[in-house]
């Protein structure tokens, strides 16, 4: 085993390592799986391990690089998939009892592409059922914060947050509706990025909005995020919302100043009620690294961002439930109360609701380009609160308050965005008092995901928050 220390190297040192034979896919994927054996009983990260189909990948992958052969970019990266991402001939469950036999017969075009590369699937990550989040129990296990326990890892790509957090895996792919990349990424001190709605193709997985999902990875650092977005990117014939727009290296620009950026601070976000002080003495610091590093910093306003939440709810709840219209009909005894509550729900929302729901999203968006002309970035808390604890998730709704707190609050800091199809990405920016990781949220313009890498990857060299290792990890 190279000495390498496989806890902190990113995918381009571990690559140049396989390559220069001072490390072997074979040892790099024992070790992961290792790990996995030794901490995925207490974490749920995994709902199926594929240890025989990964250690097979890894003994091809060391041939080629053996015989000097042609390779990608992620050629011996053990790489996890959420498990809502089709995988051929390895059970994908959508995170449901339902589909908890289901076997797809093709891979998703992600799927395909990461395989181009090199990378082996070491294992499919586990979900909030259907990606809805607020599972009160889960079927595969609850997972859990390498940071804490007793804390919730994030939803609903939960399984790859916490994964890449504890280093049961290189990276992961998600999947972000709402929030569903971005949150698990802040909540457990890694980074997450949403893509532009149309930069990646989503051919190959169970969705539930089809205005808003989006495949996205969770990485260690912002250059794997950016060679992974390059890597999966592209135009795909089998999935028409894909764009014909040209995929930047965006590894290129790493490094480069980010003095003269201009970055606008979302008044409506840091001000509102439902910050935690703690979270919010984390990202004010953070901005200060941009200003001092020559970044042109001020505060703008996007009016209806507080009121994302609900309009979220009201569109998402009810294309979900459209698209799970077979389930709901004949098995809705399967699914998690919570789950079965939500698209009911979703399902009796009234038309004139809904339309209501999609003007206030025209006028989101409209307020968000009007203020990404005078600024190319804003910044915000990723989440309101440090991971909460399991337990009050789990607990049934008291009060129409009790609603609006947990589910419209919660969303709003990352729903807006996508509503709006912008790129966003979250990364770690520093811990609370009691050691929780705080997520900052960078997002800009449509398509531009180049100038959100630049900057995080600006903040990343100079706070080094991403080598921060939950306890977990450490052992």
């Amino acid at each position: 085993m190279s000495n390498l220390d496989l806890k902190t190297a990113s995918i381009d040192t571990l690559v140049k390592a396989m390559r220069k034979q001072e490390l072997s896919p074979v040892e790099l994927v024992n070790w992961y799986l290792e790990r996995i054996e030794k901490l995925n009983p207490v974490l749920n990260s995994y709902i199926t391990v594929c240890a025989d189909e990964a250690r097979e990948q890894a003994r091809k992958a060391e041939a080629l690089l053996a015989n000097k052969a042609e390779t990608g970019p992620l050629v011996g990266v053990p790489i996890a998939l959420k498990d809502q991402i089709f995988t051929k001939g390895i059970r994908t469950t959508n995170g449901s009892l339902y589909y908890k036999d289901h076997i797809p017969t093709e891979d998703a075009t992600v799927v395909t592409k990461l395989k181009d590369a090199g990378a082996i699937i070491i294992g499919k990550a586990n979900m909030s059922e259907f990606a809805l989040g607020g599972t009160r129990k889960y079927p595969y296990g609850t997972p859990r914060n390498p940071w804490d326990l007793d804390r919730d890892p994030g939803t609903s790509s939960a399984g790859s947050g916490s994964a890449v957090s504890a280093r049961l895996c290189a990276a992961s792919l998600g999947e972000d509706t709402g929030g569903s990349v971005r949150g698990p990424a802040g909540h457990c001190g890694v980074v997450g990025i949403r893509p532009t709605y149309g930069r990646i193709s989503r051919h190959g997985f169970f969705g539930a909005v089809w205005f808003t999902d989006t495949i996205g990875p969770i990485t260690t650092c912002v250059e794997d995020n950016a060679l992974i977005v390059r890597t999966i990117s592209g135009k795909d014939s089998k999935d028409v919302t894909t764009k014909p727009i040209p995929v930047p290296n965006y590894t290129e620009g790493l490094g480069k100043s980010i003095k003269g950026l201009r970055i606008g601070i979302l008044k409506e976000y840091m001000e509102h009620e439902g910050l935690d002080s703690e979270v919010r003495t984390v990202v004010e610091a953070a901005t200060e690294v941009f200003r001092e590093a020559g970044a042109s910093v001020k505060t703008v306003s996007v009016p209806f961002v507080s009121r994302s939440g609900p309009v979220f709810i009201a569109l998402a709840d009810s294309e979900a439930a459209a698209a799970t219209d077979h389930v709901l009909r004949d098995n809705s005894a399967i699914l998690d109360s919570a789950t079965r509550t939500r698209l009911l729900a979703g399902s009796l929302t009234p038309s004139y609701i809904y339309h209501r729901a999609l003007r206030a999203k025209a006028m989101l968006t409209n307020q968000f380009h009007a203020a990404l002309k005078d600024v190319d970035i804003l910044i915000s808390p990723t989440q309101p609160t440090a991971a909460p604890l399991i337990e009050t998730g789990e607990k049934v709704f008291s009060s129409a308050e009790d609603v609006a707190k947990r589910l419209h609050t919660h969303r709003s800091f990352c729903a807006s965005f996508a509503m709006a199809a912008l790129p966003a990405i979250s990364i770690p920016c520093g811990l609370t008092p009691n050691g929780l990781p705080v997520g900052l949220h960078l997002a800009g313009r449509p398509f531009e995901e180049e100038v959100l890498f630049q900057a995080g990857y600006a903040y990343q060299e100079t706070t080094q928050w991403n080598k921060s290792l939950p306890p977990l990890a450490v052992s």
